[in-house]
């Protein structure tokens, strides 16, 4: 059940991170909720030795929150970002659903 909420967390953090492609202003401060949660699972991930994970973790959350500070970065940068955490959320959601 964790890796399913995990997972989940993951899942609306690459859509926030693809949606700050569009430069608009979403909701900020669920935006910053998500940026925090993938802060700590970024953290959690570094406790855990999970590297990968917690480098993606990290750096989505830094681009959610200079995003939602109207700083954007390169959109390569986002969309490669945002990509890897949508395989990552994949990755632990597919297993929970399906098994």
């Amino acid at each position: 059940m964790l890796l399913f909420i995990l997972g989940f967390i993951d899942l609306v953090g690459a859509i926030f991170v693809l949606l700050s492609l569009a430069k608009i202003q979403i909701e900020i401060s669920v935006g910053i909720i998500v940026a925090v949660f993938l802060t700590l699972k970024g953290i959690y991930s570094l406790i855990t030795k999970s590297h990968f994970a917690s480098v993606i973790d990290l750096a989505s959350a830094v681009v959610l929150f200079l995003a939602y500070s109207s700083i954007y970065i390169h959109y390569t940068i986002t969309l490669i970002v945002g990509i890897l955490l949508f395989i990552k959320s994949m990755q632990s959601l597919i297993p929970q659903l399906l098994g």
